[in-house]
């Protein structure tokens, strides 16, 4: 937070790299949990699958940081004026409306609440819209690896990282990114449970 302020970029943007640090850190620490339990192993198939193993998670985490970068650089993009955020905002006399679609309440709900803990301020609602585009695309990340194999997990996860569309769409505050979290939530437990009899399985 010292180091933005001292550049001129908001407060904010410290936390959000903060929380992209312990992500990398806890990804790296999985991993060499992970490494440490196929060097055990001795196998040559362990042996493959880790050589594999460490130029995958290079390549995703080196994607996820330029991701996170990009967007923080766009943030200066954002709209001065929205909707969502006006719907949200807590004011004197003021509510969430209600709305007919479900999913679009429930985002409005959630910029309330940003807007109660941390103020009327635009900023926190475009992190908030970055964090819920992050989480969705590493969920995705995953279903597409147990899908489709690791080569075409990077390749979306490149796509999603670095197309400008998908920076554009982060910055710009809209439901979309909270359907999208959704889908990639069922995507990734449909992923998991495939081939199972399991009625957990038939409801996502």
């Amino acid at each position: 937070v010292s180091l933005c302020t001292e550049k001129g970029y908001e407060p904010q943007i410290g936390l959000v790299l903060c929380m992209g640090a312990f992500a990398v850190a806890g990804i790296a620490t999985l991993f060499v949990h992970k490494a440490a339990a196929a060097i055990s192993d001795g196998g040559t198939a362990a042996a493959g699958r880790f050589s594999l193993l460490v130029p995958e998670c290079i390549g995703a985490v080196v994607l996820l940081a330029a991701g996170i970068f990009l967007r923080i650089q766009a943030m200066p993009q954002t709209q001065t004026q929205s909707v969502y955020f006006e719907a949200a905002k807590v004011m004197e006399g003021q509510t969430v409306p209600m709305v007919v679609h479900g999913a679009v309440y429930a985002y409005l709900q959630l910029l309330h609440l940003l807007c109660l803990v941390f103020g009327n301020k635009m900023t926190a609602a475009v992190i908030c819209q970055i964090v819920l585009q992050m989480c969705a695309f590493a969920l995705l990340y995953i279903g597409v690896k147990k899908t489709a194999g690791r080569g075409a997990a990077l390749i979306m996860l490149a796509f999603a990282m670095l197309s400008p569309g998908m920076i554009r769409e982060a910055v710009v505050l809209s439901p979309d990114m909270l359907f999208l979290l959704f889908f990639a939530v069922a995507f990734v437990s449909a992923a998991n449970l495939a081939g199972k009899k399991s009625p957990v399985a038939y409801l996502c």
